[in-house]
């Protein structure tokens, strides 16, 4: 699965064990104390519908999102 996304720094995997990680790109924020630019993680449980669509949802289902592929153009 290609991981590209809007934000070319951001970038997930998909875990053997049914879960997806994403790192989003943080830029730095002096006035919150972030002084050097990083990544914030993120895990969620992925659950497919189909080879074309998946639902990622947290530990209590309070964060859901539904994915579809986009068709590429050739």
């Amino acid at each position: 699965m290609d991981s590209s996304w809007e934000c070319p720094r951001d970038k997930w995997e998909l875990k053997e064990n049914g879960c997806l990680a994403q790192w989003h790109y943080v830029e730095p924020m002096p006035e919150f104390g972030i002084n050097h630019p990083g990544y914030q993680e993120e895990w969620l449980h992925a659950l497919f519908i189909s080879d074309d669509e998946f639902v990622t949802f947290n530990g209590d289902a309070s964060l859901v999102m539904k994915y579809k592929r986009k068709n590429k153009k050739t």
